[in-house]
């Protein structure tokens, strides 16, 4: 979600006011988009590593995310 349609998907979440976490496997791209995000709307994304391709990146991320919240109520896949 650092480019892209993810992104944009992510800046729209925001001004709706949603708690959104963006998923990515760079960092620092991440960071760099969370940035401007905050930047567009006056609000911050939630950054959570994650690479689809390792099974223990997914399983760590979804440990990060539910050590966070209770629910999960839409996600936006997005490749």
């Amino acid at each position: 979600a650092n480019t892209g349609i993810g992104y944009h998907t992510v800046k729209a979440l925001l001004q709706h006011n949603a708690t959104v976490y963006l998923a990515a496997r760079n960092k620092g791209k991440a960071d760099a988009a969370i940035a401007n995000l905050e930047e567009e709307t006056g609000r911050t994304a939630t950054f959570l590593e994650l690479d689809l391709a390792s099974l223990a990146s997914v399983k760590r991320a979804a440990q990060q995310f539910l050590s966070k919240e209770s629910a999960l109520h839409v996600l936006f896949n997005n490749a």
